[in-house]
């Protein structure tokens, strides 16, 4: 039995929620399989590694927003519910829906918490009427949560949670569709108390920003803030959104440069005198240090010693009688010692703290404290939990 014509529109708006025969494709959707195969063959044919070229550098330089209104993000729905525990379901599950014109785009789960972890589908409706399922290697790992469509750009803002305390990580992804290259802005660091290129603090409002083009750059224009994303010379800024002005990073008197690996600046000599701090704390509760760590090393760690280091150090005693607690917190402790300016020597160290997650515990220097302070943050490991601040003072 054939369907009447107003029967089979009903249909067509359940199955497809843009779905139209007569009304023309949007500039977007009818020129996707040209950028498509532009692009394509410049991915890797992996997972990762495809995302483009990551814009790392900061440079303080103004832009002009004069002349154009921007580019509204393209309509979409919500994001969808988080799909079951199966990664092959997570391909096939839309997380969010675009509808530019009268087409919609959909993306499927790029990125699910203990689910999956997935290059997204990209699905839509080409001009000859064929659904084209497209795997976005580039967004690999990402889940797609707003979308603008530029004359030379396709911009992507994306988003991912992972299992632990750390906020969400969201990062702008840019296509350009000329070229067909891609670059993207850094992501932030994966501990919660230095997360570097972090761009929900940068542009709290990044979701419903404007996307202009101004002399090669991209740029992403919120209330006060706007991002300007610079390819050609694989940097950013941050301007204010008024006047285009640079905002200057912030500007510390002393460097509080972290150097690494740590273990390859310490020398034996040091290193022996780093253990041997530890070992006098774990012999008076009367134990053997069977293990030894250099986590962090800092130049310049505050204003009375601009030019010495701080390093941080794990040490894990062993009991000499037996019968004590197995995972006694103080069994791992974590510290930290200034050395001199040519690391050959201790010359002050702090009381050290236990470990709050046994053998699953970090610690590190906030690089950012007042210059007048040293102060480490120690959180757990894997899910970046059980989260400490210690202060130690500058003194000479």
């Amino acid at each position: 039995m054939s369907l009447g014509p107003i029967a089979a529109a009903l249909l067509c708006l359940l199955l497809t929620p843009r779905c139209s025969s007569a009304a023309p494709h949007s500039t977007l959707v009818t020129n996707l399989p040209r950028y498509l195969a532009r692009s394509q063959r410049m991915w890797s044919h992996g997972t990762e590694g495809s995302g483009g070229s990551v814009l790392a550098a900061r440079q303080d330089s103004a832009v002009s927003f004069a002349g154009s209104l921007g580019t509204r993000s393209v309509k979409s729905d919500s994001a969808f519910a988080v799909p079951s525990y199966s990664a092959e379901e997570c391909t096939s599950w839309v997380y969010r829906r675009f509808f530019p014109g009268n087409d919609t785009i959909m993306f499927t789960f790029g990125r699910a918490p203990e689910a999956c972890s997935e290059s997204p589908r990209m699905v839509f409706r080409s001009s000859d009427g064929l659904e084209k399922r497209v795997v976005m290697t580039p967004l690999y790992n990402w889940n797609v949560d707003a979308m603008w469509f530029t004359s030379h750009f396709l911009v992507f803002a994306v988003t991912a949670e992972f299992e632990s305390a750390l906020p969400q990580f969201v990062r702008i992804t840019v296509w350009d569709l000329t070229s067909g290259r891609w670059f993207t802005t850094p992501t932030r660091e994966g501990l919660m108390h230095r997360p570097g290129f972090d761009l929900a603090a940068l542009l709290p409002d990044w979701y419903s920003s404007r996307v202009y083009e101004a002399g090669g750059a991209v740029i992403l224009r919120g209330e006060k803030r706007a991002l300007a994303l610079r390819p050609d010379k694989k940097a950013w800024s941050l301007v204010n959104a008024v006047n285009g002005r640079p905002i200057g990073s912030l500007r510390r008197a002393i460097p509080r440069d972290v150097l690494a690996p740590a273990e390859k600046w310490i020398g034996s000599t040091v290193r022996q005198e780093l253990r041997a701090v530890f070992a006098r704390v774990h012999d008076r509760a009367d134990r053997d240090v069977v293990d030894f760590n250099i986590l962090e090393l800092i130049r310049g760690p505050c204003t009375a010693h601009r030019q010495d280091y701080a390093v941080i150090a794990r040490a894990v005693g062993r009991d000499r009688k037996p019968g004590g607690p197995e995972l006694d917190g103080t069994r791992e402790l974590f510290g930290v010692c200034i050395l001199d300016s040519s690391l050959s020597h201790v010359t002050r160290s702090f009381a050290p703290f236990p470990t709050a997650r046994w053998a699953d515990y970090n610690a590190y220097f906030d690089i950012d404290a007042p210059d007048d302070s040293i102060v480490v943050w120690g959180e757990g490991d894997t899910y970046s939990d059980e989260s400490r601040r210690f202060a130690y003072p500058c003194g000479p």
